[in-house]
Formats: C-alpha cells, sequence, structure tokens
C-alpha cells in the first residue's frame, strides 16, 4: 500500500510516503525512490532523496552508478549524493565522470562526495573542476582538495585566490591553509 502511494496525486501524501520509505531501511527500495524521483519535482523530490540517503548500502552501488547516466539530472544529482555518502572506493570512478556531467548540481555534487571520500584517485579530474564555468563548481572543487590534503597542488589553489568569485577564493584559501 505505501509503495502504491507514491503514486498518489497528492504531493503531500508522496512526500509523506517517502519520508516513510526512508525510515524502512531497505536498500531494495533503492530503484522504486530513484523511478519515483524521475516523476516527482520540488520538495517531493528532496524527501525522496533523502529517503534515499538512509536506504543507500554497499548493496545499492550498482543501481546508484548505473543512475549516474540516468537522463533525468535530479536522479544524477541523488545517486551522487547517495554514492558520496557511502564513500565506498567503487564508486570513485563513477563519481569521477560526474565530474563532467552536463548538469552543475550533478558536477558539484560529484566534487563534495569525493571530497568526503578523501579520494586521491581523484586529484586530476577536481583539478580539472577548478577551471569550470560554473562557480559552485569551482568552490566545491577546491573544497574536495582541501579535505584530500595533497601538498603536490598548492600552485593550482593558490591560482585560485584571483577566481572572480569569493566563494571559491575563500575555498581555496582555506584549503591552503589545511
Amino acid at each position: 500500500q505505501l509503495i502504491k502511494a507514491l503514486e498518489d496525486s497528492e504531493p503531500v501524501i508522496r512526500w509523506t510516503v517517502a519520508h516513510a520509505l526512508g525510515h524502512t531501511r531497505d536498500p531494495e527500495l533503492v530503484p522504486l525512490l530513484l523511478n519515483a524521483l524521475r516523476k516527482n519535482k520540488t520538495y517531493v523530490a528532496r524527501s525522496i532523496v533523502d529517503a534515499l540517503l538512509q536506504l543507500a548500502t554497499e548493496r545499492s552501488i550498482p543501481v546508484l552508478t548505473n543512475s549516474l547516466n540516468d537522463v533525468d539530472p535530479g536522479v544524477r544529482e541523488a545517486s551522487v549524493e547517495a554514492l558520496g555518502k557511502l564513500g565506498h572506493a567503487a564508486s570513485i570512478p563513477g563519481l569521477n565522470n560526474a565530474l563532467q556531467d552536463e548538469a552543475v548540481s550533478v558536477r558539484r555534487a560529484a566534487a563534495l562526495a569525493l571530497g568526503r571520500m578523501r579520494s586521491k584517485e581523484s586529484l586530476y579530474p577536481l583539478l580539472e573542476g577548478l577551471n569550470d564555468d560554473a562557480w559552485c563548481v569551482r568552490w566545491a572543487c577546491a573544497e574536495a582538495l582541501g579535505n584530500i590534503g595533497e601538498s603536490g597542488i598548492v600552485s593550482q589553489l593558490a591560482r585560485m585566490m584571483s577566481d572572480s568569485h569569493g566563494y571559491v577564493r575563500r575555498a581555496a584559501a582555506e584549503a591552503l591553509g589545511k
């Protein structure tokens, strides 16, 4: 019954159901929620993403990794967030590829996820992200590089101190201070 209610015509019902499904801790629901995410926007989609973050387990890595190629950028972003939360090394190649996604939100989320994972394997993709057109991606890449803490990238981070956006400069300064 609860799963059928994800199709309810009332957004508040779908929001409540997604929230409840997240509390079940059943990773088998991940594909169902990813499908529901394609059909919902706004606060309902956020509730679905929150449920995905609660349900993601190592068993869901293949489903989430496959969803990095979904046509819906919201699904790709949610998958990136869930993979970043899991922090499993198997997701690093997919997250590195997500740094090249057409959607700014996906690239930003991928950079932040890789930073939380402190993946040295991601240094070069993150360094490339410092040249992104979107300031929030440059910011996220600088944050991630600071979390990784590799001393060999000081010159690249120092270059970001002259970025046009203040948040990028601040992230670069903080990264240099670590």
